[in-house]
């Protein structure tokens, strides 16, 4: 069954339409985990110095800037269609990465792969917020992130296994792309957003995105400076982690699943309070408490090099990073109305992808200064706590995802 507004009221079938998103997601989300967790394997099997594999990194973030592009046209013809190819780009730049022979082949293979996922992952939530109704968004918003946990578990317990084998690194990314014979299964079980239905229906078959979103570009444009300010910091000091813990603290690849592990298992804590609290107290103080462990916890991690010390410190930056994740996207959708919702949420991403890209290229280039990994993220953690100041001018959202003009 489903409201008027589109949102389905059936049980069964909203957990089953939550389980299909929610595989493409766990698939993003284990190639998003093995590009960070890999980097010292891929260094040395191509030979790359420590500074240029930190820079490609960097450069791979710049991935997600196309998305917006791609993801306009979910707006446009549906999000169905652009979800299902997106998905096999992925798969087909997960085989690129495997079979990289140089830096530039890697670097296309890993840039390509970001893009195909974030087009993936924005959609995941699109689809799912306009499938929920406004009483239980937040709470199926941090389930379907409880998907890209056990993405994330999957590539960190096979990591830990065979993580110190030679070129293992390809067979993991080849495998990364076997999901993509559940193609087959999203055609004809996926249903079309009904919201997305509701609003083409309305404006004549025809929607521009770009006019839609205008009466939000003030509240989209203070969230989009304050994720900016967020990702400075927090996409190097978690991207560059497992790196930093080989190169500089001496951590086997087993030690580092255990650490991944042991946090990621607590962190999942942060998508209930991200999704069920925010449901009850408002997605902005969620926000808030979230960004401030993240900044603690990844500060004293490395500050730090007591083993207990830091898997407390990542533990407590997880929970708040994964909660972070919850509150925020739903802020996002729930900022705008249907016909402008994917364009909302990449043109956002686009923000989170150049502070992921300038705060990877300088802790980079820092390095070349000399400057320790570790200092170097110290020296970027103010930016996140600066942005929190931009939240006070956004109001609480209210419950508009499944409205139209």
């Amino acid at each position: 069954m489903e409201n008027n507004n589109g949102a389905i009221t059936q049980s069964p079938k909203i957990w089953l339409y939550l389980i299909s998103i929610g595989i493409a997601y766990m698939a993003s989300r284990y190639d998003f985990q093995l590009s960070t967790l890999t980097l010292p394997q891929y260094q040395v099997s191509l030979g790359l110095s420590e500074s240029l594999a930190q820079k490609i990194t960097a450069f791979v973030k710049l991935g997600a800037l196309p998305a917006i592009l791609i993801v306009f046209f979910a707006d446009k013809i549906g999000r169905k269609p652009v979800f299902i190819w997106s998905f096999i780009g992925f798969c087909l730049s997960a085989i690129l990465v495997a079979s990289a022979q140089n830096a530039l082949m890697l670097l296309a293979g890993l840039f390509s792969t970001r893009l195909f996922t974030m087009v993936g992952e924005l959609l995941a939530v699109v689809l799912l917020a306009e499938a929920v109704g406004a009483d239980r968004r937040g709470y199926f918003l941090g389930l379907l992130a409880l998907f890209g946990t056990a993405g994330d578990a999957l590539a960190l317990i096979l990591y830990g296994i065979f993580g110190e084998e030679h070129e293992v690194w390809r067979s993991l990314y080849f495998l990364g792309a076997s999901p993509i014979f559940m193609v087959i299964w999203w055609h004809f079980s996926l249903r079309e957003s009904q919201a997305f239905i509701a609003a083409k229906s309305n404006h004549g078959a025809v929607i521009n995105p770009l006019k839609e979103i205008r009466p939000y570009l003030k509240t989209l444009g203070v969230i989009s400076i304050f994720l900016f300010l967020f990702w400075i910091p927090v996409s190097p000091a978690l991207s560059l982690l497992s790196q930093y813990l080989q190169t500089h603290l001496g951590w086997k690849p087993s030690q580092i699943t255990m650490l991944y592990m042991i946090a990621g298992l607590l962190g999942m804590l942060g998508n209930i309070y991200g999704g069920k609290l925010s449901d009850i107290f408002g997605r902005k103080i969620i926000i808030y408490i979230s960004t401030i462990m993240v900044g603690i916890g990844l500060s004293i991690l490395y500050l730090s090099d007591n083993k207990i010390i830091i898997g407390i410190s990542y533990s407590i930056g997880l929970i708040g990073w994964f909660g972070f994740l919850t509150a925020t996207r739903t802020l996002i959708t729930e900022s705008v109305n249907t016909e402008a919702r994917a364009t909302a949420i990449s043109g956002t991403d686009i923000f989170s992808t150049l502070g992921s890209f300038i705060g990877n290229y300088a802790v980079g280039h820092m390095v070349m200064m000399n400057i320790k990994t570790d200092t170097a993220m110290i020296y970027l953690m103010p930016a996140m706590f600066i942005g929190l100041l931009l939240l006070l001018k956004i109001d609480e959202t209210k419950p508009k995802l499944n409205s139209t003009k």
